[in-house]
C-alpha cells in the first residue's frame, strides 16, 4: 500500500512524466499536494539561486517535477493545497466516525 501512496505522491516518477489521466488523478489526491508543499519548502532557496538562461521555462519545470500542482489547467497556490488536504482529512474523519457508529449498532 505504501508503494502505491508513494507513486501517487510523485515520489518515484516525476509528475510530468506520467500521463494526463494519472496527473489529473494525482492532483485530486491529498498526497500530491502534501508532497508539493514540502518540495516548495525544500527547493525554495535552490530555485531562487539558480542562474538560468532567459529562455528556460521555470513554471513548466516546477509543474513537471511536482513542485507546483496543476488542477483544471491552473497552478494551485499553497493555501488551496492546504485546503484540499484539510477537506480530505475531514472526509476521512467523517467516514471513520460513520463506521464507528455503525459498529456500535
Amino acid at each position: 500500500m505504501l508503494t502505491l501512496i508513494g507513486f501517487f505522491a510523485g515520489a518515484y516518477i516525476p509528475y510530468g512524466a506520467l500521463g494526463k489521466t494519472v496527473q489529473t488523478l494525482m492532483s485530486w489526491l491529498p498526497t500530491g499536494h502534501a508532497v508539493g508543499l514540502m518540495r516548495q519548502q525544500y527547493l525554495r532557496d535552490m530555485l531562487q539561486g539558480m542562474n538560468l538562461p532567459s529562455e528556460f521555462d521555470l513554471p513548466a519545470f516546477r509543474v513537471y517535477f511536482g513542485i507546483d500542482i496543476e488542477m483544471l489547467g491552473k497552478v494551485v497556490n499553497p493555501w488551496a493545497s492546504v485546503a484540499i488536504i484539510l477537506i480530505w482529512a475531514l472526509i476521512m474523519f467523517g467516514l471513520g466516525i460513520f463506521r464507528i457508529q455503525k459498529q456500535k449498532e
